[in-house]
């Protein structure tokens, strides 16, 4: 009873009985000093009450049901603090559906308001976590063992991979970025690939592609079959070649991956949240979440403000990798002003004019490939600068080779640029 009493309020209960019964609880812990009460003691103080049979009834059917089971009361508790997260959600956006039939409310406002709820309602104070003195050491050991029993996610290019720290760490966040076609997407194509077929799980959030696009990418690289040839194929037609080719790779995928694609064109930064947690339900495991491209999610592509608003979303973000324990990577467009310098090669501070991506994520990628600039040279390198790594050097350009224009699929060639702890470059 004590652990009732001191992790759990009032308003958890929704049920009056039950808010009545916790009322109950307290009271004799208070008056009688008492740490438990019995089954018996609760039905007297009921009766007392003047309460019915009924109710006599309710908790007989619960005790019943509950004795011998030993229930864990640490769930029990974590799932009440749940549900009354939950309502007061939904009583705030009741609230909020009062103001926005107000003639006298800014709509946009009601709107980013309603967003502000949905992210932040009871969360951050309530999941704030403080680490006194007397619990460094066991937090530290909690820690390291959840480090080592953590699989790592890799791009399982093993030469690539010797030179990322800790991969595509659990709760962190990466950017892939560069300009409009240097890449992003069949590179990221490449990296779904061989992650899912390492056995990770995988979901494909797709705004800017759509399911067709992402899958058109996918089975060009998987069957080898040239992606103009089957982007150009018009409907089903079971004595087609490169048709009976998809349908075997599809069922291939199915059976498996662990993956799940989410094309919606309309979705939100809320609905990444939404999909994660969908996805999950139905049994399929998600350890990284790609989402392509960041900026086409509908509550990001605004125009107001848009600096302000990529960092707001980029936190919102990063709050729910942590929270679902995922790895979340990131697309993103580099802004036009590289086309106007001799240099097109991207930086970091290139990103700056994106967001806070180059100040907020733990890994950013930046792609180019010479050979789009300089017509003098085969378009078939693509150069990846580990621009930004939070738990290991970076400044390193890594080449990969584009091993078939016809169904982008790459290979890895080895190191262009060495890096150093600093970021800087040198050759």
């Amino acid at each position: 009873m004590d652990e009732i009493t001191s992790k759990c309020e009032e308003d958890f209960f929704s049920d009056l009985f039950l808010k009545n019964m916790y009322k109950i609880c307290m009271d004799y812990s208070i008056t009688t000093g008492r740490g438990t009460i019995d089954f018996n003691s609760i039905c007297q103080i009921v009766r007392a009450m003047g309460k019915t049979d009924e109710h006599i009834s309710y908790l007989t059917e619960l005790y019943a049901t509950n004795v011998g089971q030993k229930p864990s009361l640490h769930y029990v508790i974590e799932n009440l603090l749940g549900l009354s997260k939950r309502r007061k959600l939904i009583f705030s956006l009741q609230n909020q559906l009062v103001r926005v039939n107000n003639p006298k409310m800014d709509i946009d406002q009601v709107l980013s308001e309603t967003e502000e709820v949905v992210s932040n309602i009871d969360v951050k104070n309530k999941n704030l976590e403080v680490v006194l003195p007397k619990n460094l050491l066991d937090r530290r050991y909690k820690g390291l063992e959840e480090r080592y029993n953590t699989k790592g996610i890799y791009t399982y290019w093993e030469d690539f991979d010797k030179h990322l720290a800790v991969g595509f760490a659990p709760t962190k966040v990466s950017v892939i970025a560069g300009r409009t076609a240097m890449g992003k997407s069949f590179f990221k194509t490449n990296l779904i690939i061989n992650m899912c077929r390492n056995g990770v799980g995988v979901l494909n959030i797709c705004p800017e592609q759509g399911f067709d696009s992402e899958h058109d990418r996918i089975d060009s690289i998987m069957t080898g079959k040239h992606l103009k040839s089957i982007i150009k194929i018009q409907g089903v037609k079971e004595d087609d070649e490169i048709w009976q080719l998809l349908k075997l790779n599809s069922e291939k995928i199915a059976k498996e991956w662990n993956y799940a694609c989410c094309p919606s064109r309309s979705i939100t930064t809320a609905g990444v949240r939404s999909a994660i947690k969908r996805v999950k339900r139905a049994g399929v495991p998600v350890n990284i979440v790609f989402i392509d491209l960041f900026d086409r999610l509908e509550d990001v592509n605004v125009s107001a403000a848009r600096t302000e608003m990529f960092a707001s979303k980029l936190g919102q973000i990063e709050k729910i990798a942590d929270e679902e324990k995922v790895h979340i990577c990131l697309l993103v467009q580099i802004g036009r002003k590289t086309e106007d310098r001799k240099d097109k090669r991207p930086a970091l501070s290139d990103l700056k004019d994106c967001g806070h991506f180059e100040q907020d994520a733990d890994l950013v990628m930046l792609l180019y490939r010479e050979g789009y600039y300089d017509k003098d040279i085969e378009d078939n390198i693509l150069d990846l600068e580990i621009a930004k790594q939070r738990d290991g050097p970076s400044g390193l350009t890594y080449q990969f080779m584009i091993i078939d224009k016809q169904t982008l699929s790459i290979a890895p060639i080895g190191v262009k640029v060495q890096g150093d702890a600093k970021g800087g470059h040198h050759a």
